[in-house]
């Protein structure tokens, strides 16, 4: 299996975090649409239905590659580029202060999260691919490495901020702390408000994270990859590492802890020798192209909406961070 490989750059938006953590204890707050909520056009949601395409992917060639950080691939135009996401998160934030300002509420900066895991998309999509990081920390990805990050930044909120913000009161056990007064705030509080004149959720769908992460794992199984599969594992046989398929190097148990060791080191630096030498990267990532071409082919309509989808959420975020 290879659930286990880095996939994404962890992102977090800056306050999705904050209504759980309030929920922890807490009551509904009576919550009512407020007559300063600016209608917004809402993008559709609706369940994952892939189609499968039609006809298995060839190759006519294949390019000679061993960094996959900065690969590009078919699907990129369905997804959310990491300036994106920040131009949105940007006008989720000023949306929030200014619906929160109408309540005479000042919140404090929203939590900022350490970025965490891969560096883009496509860093570890392949597995470890970096001679340089692997002779430095072997599978582990440093000051990114989400073992050692730590908790999240909870923000210290009132009980007034908690409500305006989420739509949730939140009641306190400290003597002579008041409860948050009772008073109409939008659905979700102001974040509720954010999310809907941003067109809704906008995040990546789940038609699209479910097409990008088929089309990688159905290359493993096409056979120009499992031959490079082969030549990788008896170049990793040859010094010493017994492995059937590149990601059960990256997956060994040995490698879970905390922080790399000498053993990792060395398995990971012939990781990367193999995968040089056998072209893994090249290979897959062709294979991976090509999958990716046959599943927009056969999903076009529904990704055609999940592209406008996306659009939608860039106009409306423009037009919040345009406004005063």
């Amino acid at each position: 299996m290879i659930s286990s490989r880095p996939r994404r750059p962890f992102r977090r938006r800056a306050w999705t975090a904050v209504p759980v953590l309030l929920a922890l204890g807490a009551a509904a707050a009576c919550s009512a649409p407020a007559s300063g909520e600016e209608p917004a056009p809402q993008v559709s949601v609706t369940p994952v239905d892939i189609k499968q395409p039609t006809s298995t992917p060839t190759l006519n060639a294949t390019p000679v590659v061993l960094d996959s950080t900065h690969l590009t691939l078919p699907l990129d135009a369905y997804l959310l580029s990491d300036r994106e996401r920040a131009d949105l998160t940007t006008a989720q934030d000023m949306l929030v202060t200014r619906c929160a300002a109408r309540y005479g509420v000042t919140l404090p900066p929203p939590p900022r999260h350490q970025q965490l895991g891969p560096r883009t998309y496509t860093e570890r999509r392949y597995g470890l691919t970096d001679p340089v990081l692997a002779a430095a920390d072997g599978y582990h990805l440093g000051a990114r490495d989400p073992r050692n990050a730590g908790k999240p930044p909870t923000p210290d909120l009132s009980p007034t901020q908690a409500l305006v913000l989420t739509g949730t009161r939140v009641t306190t056990d400290t003597p002579g702390t008041p409860d948050a007064p009772v008073q109409p705030v939008p659905a979700g509080g102001c974040l509720g408000e954010a999310d809907r004149k941003l067109g809704g959720s906008w995040d990546n769908t789940d038609l699209v994270e479910a097409i990008d992460n088929n089309s990688v794992i159905d290359a493993t199984k096409n056979p120009q990859v499992l031959a490079t599969f082969r030549a990788w594992s008896d170049c990793m046989k040859a010094k010493g590492h017994h492995y059937a398929a590149p990601w059960d190097a990256g997956n060994d148990p040995r490698f879970r802890g905390p922080r790399s060791t000498p053993t990792e080191v060395a398995v990971a630096v012939a990781d990367v020798t193999c995968k040089e030498k056998t072209n893994v990267v090249g290979v897959w990532y062709a294979v991976d192209a090509a999958y990716q071409k046959a599943f927009i082919a056969a999903n076009k309509a529904a990704l055609e909406r999940a592209r406008k989808d996306k659009a939608t959420h860039l106009r409306l975020a423009h037009r919040a961070r345009e406004r005063p």
